[in-house]
């Protein structure tokens, strides 16, 4: 592409018949499938501002899932692909937003000065795991789809991003980000209990993922 230009692609696994979905001439980043693989959300600054949107694969159209004024960012998939989590500045700071596909159906599940960020859906779609400053540093918190019953979970020290559900929805993979320790990944039971570390170099340990057993 272009200079300055990003445009998103589906290929297949070892990077053949690629076809681009977006062709805005403009940038357009980090696509995320639906469950069922037939839609993809994605930030595109083709309309000037980072907006989302979705892009469906059986008609070929991209409708606007966000535009709001400020950030519009992070969308997560509830696992039976009927609604999307995402995150808004419009209200001044970051909050946790969730909407319908095609952009209708707003609520607002978060509510509180600080920055509330990286929502997750956990596999049965009844909770949500997010980061979250309220206490001052970024750690993680989950909330129930209605948006009450918010809780702290991690309580490792430093600030801890990045919660990933284990398929079976018993754990959370997470990064701890300590001074002097690097990026590390650890694990807990959902409810924060049984905390462990996973990994130990010093290094940088990003983005947790599971096998699907």
């Amino acid at each position: 592409g272009e200079p300055g230009k990003k445009e998103i692609y589906i290929s297949d696994y070892d990077g053949g018949n690629a076809t681009p979905i977006t062709n805005f001439g403009s940038i357009s980043i980090k696509p995320k499938f639906s469950p069922d693989g037939r839609k993809i959300a994605y930030l595109s600054y083709k309309d000037r501002y980072p907006f989302l949107y979705v892009y469906d694969r059986d008609t070929g159209v991209s409708t606007p899932l966000s535009k709001r004024v400020g950030l519009n960012h992070a969308p997560a998939w509830s696992p039976d692909g009927s609604k999307i989590a995402l995150c808004l500045s419009k209200d001044g700071n970051t909050e946790i937003y969730i909407k319908n596909p095609d952009g209708t159906g707003e609520e607002r599940l978060t509510n509180d000065r600080s920055s509330d960020t990286s929502p997750t859906f956990s596999p049965d779609g009844s909770t949500i795991a997010f980061v979250s400053d309220r206490q001052g540093r970024p750690q993680i918190h989950t909330l129930t789809r209605n948006g009450t019953n918010v809780n702290r979970v991690s309580f490792q020290g430093g600030n801890a991003y990045d919660p990933n559900w284990s398929p079976d929805g018993r754990y959370i993979a997470y990064v701890v980000e300590k001074p002097g320790d690097g990026l590390e990944i650890y694990v807990m039971d959902a409810n924060g209990s049984n905390a462990r570390r996973l990994t130990n170099s010093a290094g940088s340990n990003e983005s947790p993922s599971w096998s699907p057993d």
